[in-house]
């Protein structure tokens, strides 16, 4: 996608984080954003497409928060203040990495492999295929959570920060944490799926 924007025709690409939306109150609009290092770049409309940025958060473990953005990248701090002063109400979507795993210390065996899509389909209707060839794909594994898990999950529940968190609203997947404490006496799947 970097590639197809930076050789659009016409189209001037900047990098940098906005501070602030530049609003003329008389006139109740915007003319503009300023950026970090306090330049001013005028314009009659301003598209907000911050993602998890906007006054981002990572936790690390129990113990550890800060502000982040992914892969150190830095949060929208000073554009979620002034989102705010303009009178909007801010929230935050209870999200939540799982865990890295290395995939040498998984033993594959235990596990039921699940391979992708012959063909692989497309995830937008205005492609017709895809890059990858079918026996390129790498499989997503199945587990299931045991007695033995659910217990060692129970007992250290404390020490989660998915269970303890109090950010409300929905996640787009329950920790594994979150569905021992809520359906007891269920196995529940675990998907090992690869990265890159």
């Amino acid at each position: 996608m970097q590639n197809e924007i930076l050789n659009t025709p016409n189209l001037h690409v900047m990098a940098a984080a906005v501070r602030d939306i530049v609003i003329d109150k008389e006139q109740s609009r915007i003319t503009g954003i300023t950026l970090d290092n306090h330049s001013l770049i005028p314009s009659q409309s301003v598209i907000i497409t911050t993602g998890t940025f906007l006054r981002g958060c990572i936790n690390l473990g129990m113990d550890e928060q800060k502000p982040a953005g992914r892969l150190n990248d830095q949060p929208a701090i000073d554009l979620a203040k002034s989102i705010e002063e303009l009178g909007f109400k801010m929230g935050r979507l209870k999200t939540g990495t799982p865990a890295r795993l290395e995939t040498k210390t998984i033993n594959f065996s235990k596990t039921i492999a699940h391979k992708g899509d012959n063909p692989p389909l497309p995830f937008s209707f205005l492609n017709k295929h895809v890059w990858i060839k079918p026996e390129e794909q790498l499989d997503c594994h199945l587990t299931m959570t045991t007695p033995e898990l659910a217990a060692i999950v129970r007992q250290n529940a404390h020490l989660s920060r998915h269970v303890s968190q109090d950010v409300l609203g929905p996640r787009y997947c329950p920790s594994i944490e979150s569905k021992i404490l809520r359906f007891k006496n269920q196995t529940h799947p675990v998907w090992l799926e690869p990265g890159l």
